[in-house]
């Protein structure tokens, strides 16, 4: 973990430097070989470095994960328990909501599904945010970016952001087009 310890602390102090608040995201989707490209498990033994490092510098930094790729019950609950073990819980509980199989209308469920695991199991997660929503196909569809925030709402999430993809042609991307007004 020499080179993990450098890029945390490193990254700590440039933030620090700026005087900015921040949410620590610890890896884009570890659930997505293109990102990661090792098992579930080393990606929670990371984690678990990384969460316990970032305290001994600032004890109340807000960590946010696993941010993985998409709604995956059984990755969530297993990271969740392994966070509970490890006395390494994130303040905040994060996924992406970008599949196309997973249509907005899911999103309240899926919340509602991992909210009910921590209860159940005790674990005190801030809230939940979905870092990542709304798939390449539909990016340009107004009715589905309307649909999407009107189910992060109904779903009372902490926080959502909207994914960021190229256009059709790959020139541009979606932040530059001019939907929902820029938002």
């Amino acid at each position: 973990f020499t080179l993990w310890d450098t890029v945390i602390t490193e990254s700590f102090e440039k933030v620090k430097a700026q005087a900015v608040t921040v949410e620590w995201d610890v890896w884009e989707e570890p659930n997505w070989r293109g990102w990661w490209g090792r098992d579930r498990d080393q990606f929670f033994e990371t984690y678990a470095y990384f969460h316990r490092k970032l305290r001994e510098l600032d004890p109340d930094a807000v960590i946010v994960g696993p941010s993985i790729s998409m709604f995956d019950r059984e990755y969530l609950e297993a990271f969740l328990l392994f966070a509970k073990d490890n006395d390494v819980v994130p303040d905040l509980l994060s996924w992406h909501e970008i599949i196309e199989e997973h249509h907005p209308v899911t999103i309240p469920r899926h919340v509602k599904t991992m909210e009910d695991f921590m209860e159940l199991h005790s674990i005190g997660v801030k809230g939940i945010d979905i870092n990542e929503f709304c798939s390449f196909e539909r990016q340009t569809s107004p009715g589905f970016n309307a649909m999407y925030l009107a189910y992060l709402e109904q779903a009372k999430v902490n926080a959502a952001c909207r994914a960021c993809w190229r256009d059709q042609d790959g020139k541009l991307f979606n932040d530059g087009l001019p939907m929902l007004d820029g938002l």
